[in-house]
């Protein structure tokens, strides 16, 4: 109970100062912004997301009431000399009051505490000025602006279409930032809007002011004409935010594919469930009756799902493109729903596919539509429960470690590269350590990206540096320029990433490094959530309690490229591979023994049983399973091996046993010994 009134303080807290800073703030399109209440609750999430400024002024509020401060400014300008002219006095000095000298003492107290790294939180506030909403009406109102000097330097009118048609275009790009409400309001108000102040400026100073208002009349005509055709061009600003007509706008259109009901039926004849019909279905008889024709939806869904699948190899961009575009939030919800739909629905299991890591991003940005919707039914999964309502959390990252103080240690990949199995074959891992900094307890310490670029390029030192120079390297690890803090975070993460502590390596060398790592790391005097989020416990904890696997879901991700994007007849083994393999830590052994396990897996699709038991005796990965999986018990290893490869346990047996060359097994039957000069071969070419 005392937790939930402490965040309902904060939230009052946060939203006093948002009140505060709005109305202080020179915020363009003020007056209309205060009457849509979707754009200013749009503007306090920015504004809780923003980096915080000191503020001065509520450093000196502490020391006086409302009152105090008004009757010292009023007292202050009373002071003020004048003659009885009323033009103010030469030469002449008025002492400083009471109350101002306290100020100026109170000011510098400010900006010392400041300096010096002293000054309390509460005297930070988010700033206003750095949310995308305020900064897109700024650039707004430059565009305006501009387009309202235009006419009093420029007299030729021959150019004035071509040059409203521009400002239109850049003015129209602008407003497609805002949310629709606000976006149309501001449209209407440009339209409708005829005064120009500069005019009677420029008339001040000599210009003919009916000369200069006929220009700009002219020029507006053209501007007017522009913003409304590119209104009636584009998908934003929908009636009621739905698709009711039939007609597709040039926008909507651009974005969809333009094939016919018999092009689908064909395309989908293999699909389990019947996504044709279920859609039409949905649009014509079903909870969204009358909401889009299903031929257009059915289009508009075709062309994103190739666009989708094209590129699921930049797995965290390729989601971020499919938000991006120019829909609302409603509609494009109902699109990811229809995207997991076509799929078996979510939750998307976690296995290490690229396929499966774009899937979750669309889950993500599908589930933080925040209301009900016919969709979170729909696109469910028979055998799953509806998750819990979607709910508002204090957005507030304040970045403890921003990016550019770590630059110089990290590297400088992009979110794709780490959620691309091929760079990273554990998916599940690398998701954790994400939603850790964007969403978990280390939200507000480093950016997801910064720390997944510090973790990469000091992994890369240790694996470069390991051999032979234990202490040297980690020598190097504690006096990296990173406070206690960022350091105990990094080894945490470090750790976690071998398998999690107690560690438990085979390499010698690497044993006695990981373990003084180990030490360090728990060295640190306080209780974090890294030691337990960081720790063998956690990991093996979260791998039982992840999403249950979806056979639907699996068998679709695995037959997909067969069925609809591919020739490739071997996809379904080849997914069953990766999956068992990534369960049994193939990549983080062969790893740790400087073997590139890509290259392993490429030689393993491609050959049969015996040549890849062959292979796996031969890199010492069978005896780790057997160990680490089997408990030391041989039948056990024969029933693991047997479900890696997909093959009976006595087959598996067969093979393991003809490599022993005092064996009795039937070396006629079974003959991976036959393969082994050629896989010490293949393995020298690595």
């Amino acid at each position: 109970m005392s937790d939930t009134l402490a965040v309902m303080a904060i939230n009052i807290t946060h939203h006093r100062d948002f009140l505060n800073e709005f109305e202080k703030t020179d915020i363009p399109f003020k007056q209309i912004l205060r009457t849509d209440r979707e754009a200013k609750v749009k503007l306090f999430e920015e504004f809780l997301k923003t980096p915080k400024k000191p503020d001065i002024g509520r450093y000196v509020s502490q020391f006086f009431t409302n009152d105090q401060l008004t009757e010292g400014f009023e007292q202050a300008d009373r002071r003020i000399p004048v003659s009885s002219s009323a033009k103010p006095v030469m030469a002449s000095f008025v002492g400083l009051t009471d109350m101002e000298k306290r100020i100026y003492k109170i000011q510098d107290e400010f900006y010392n505490k400041l300096i010096n790294g002293r000054l309390d939180e509460e005297f930070y506030v988010f700033d206003l000025t750095s949310t995308l909403l305020y900064n897109t009406l700024k650039n707004i109102e430059k565009e305006t602006e501009s387009l309202k000097r235009f006419v009093v330097s420029n007299t030729d009118v021959n150019i004035y279409g071509n040059e409203a048609e521009i400002f239109a275009s850049s003015i129209f790009d602008l407003v497609g930032q805002l949310p629709n409400g606000l976006g149309s309001l501001i449209l209407s108000h440009l339209v409708e809007d005829d005064d120009n102040i500069h005019i009677t400026i420029e008339s001040i100073h000599g210009g003919s002011h009916a000369e200069i208002t006929d220009r700009y009349r002219r020029l507006k005509r053209h501007f007017n004409f522009y913003i409304k055709r590119a209104v009636s061009e584009s998908a934003y600003l929908f009636v009621s935010n739905s698709f009711k007509s039939n007609r597709l706008s040039p926008y909507l259109s651009s974005i969809s594919s333009k094939e016919s009901l018999d092009f689908f039926y064909n395309l989908l004849k293999d699909h389990d469930g019947d996504f044709v019909n279920d859609t039409i279905r949905y649009f014509t008889s079903g909870p969204r009756s009358g909401y889009f024709e299903p031929i257009n939806f059915l289009n508009l869904w075709h062309k994103q799902w190739v666009y989708f699948e094209t590129n699921w190899d930049k797995p965290y961009s390729v989601v971020e493109v499919l938000k991006s575009l120019r829909l609302s939030e409603e509609q494009k919800h109902i699109l990811f729903g229809f995207i997991l739909k076509f799929y078996g629905g979510y939750p998307i299991q976690h296995i290490s596919f690229n396929s499966a890591t774009a899937l979750r991003f669309v889950e993500r940005a599908f589930l933080s539509y925040p209301k009900n919707s016919p969709e979170k039914t729909f696109a469910l999964h028979s055998s799953h429960q509806l998750p819990s309502p979607n709910t508002l959390t204090d957005n507030s990252v304040f970045i403890k470690y921003p990016d550019e103080d770590i630059q110089s240690l990290s590297a400088t990949n992009n979110l794709d590269f780490y959620f691309n199995v091929n760079n990273i074959a554990n998916s599940e891992l690398v998701f954790q350590t994400f939603d850790y900094f964007e969403s978990g307890q280390g939200k507000g310490t480093f950016t997801p990206l910064g720390f997944l670029n510090l973790l990469c390029e000091q992994e890369k030192f240790i694996r470069r540096n390991l051999r032979g120079k234990v202490n040297s390297t980690l020598d190097v690890l504690k006096s990296l320029p990173l406070d206690d803090e960022q350091k105990h975070i990094l080894f945490g993460f470090i750790l976690k990433w071998k398998g999690g502590y107690p560690i438990q390596v085979l390499d010698a060398d690497e044993k006695i490094f990981f373990q003084l790592l180990e030490n360090e790391f728990l060295k640190y005097p306080k209780q974090t959530p890294e030691k337990e989020f960081c720790s063998k416990e956690f990991w093996i904890s979260s791998q039982q309690n992840q999403t249950l696997p979806n056979n639907f879901t699996e068998k679709k991700l695995a037959d997909r490229v067969e069925s609809f994007s591919s020739d490739d007849k071997h996809q379904t083994e080849q997914e069953h591979l990766n999956h068992e393999l990534y369960k049994h830590r193939f990549d983080d052994f062969h790893i740790e023994n400087n073997i590139d396990p890509r290259k392993l897996f490429d030689l393993l699709k491609v050959n049969k049983t015996p040549y890849r038991i062959a292979l796996l005796h031969k890199t010492g990965y069978i005896e780790f399973v057997e160990n680490e999986f089997g408990g030391g018990v041989k039948t056990n290893l024969y029933k693991i091996m047997a479900k890696i490869l997909k093959s009976h346990d006595r087959k598996v047996k067969g093979n393991i046993l003809v490599l022993n060359p005092k064996t009795d097994e039937n070396k006629k039957q079974y003959t991976s010994h036959l393969h082994v000069r050629q896989v010490e071969e293949d393995l020298s070419g690595l």
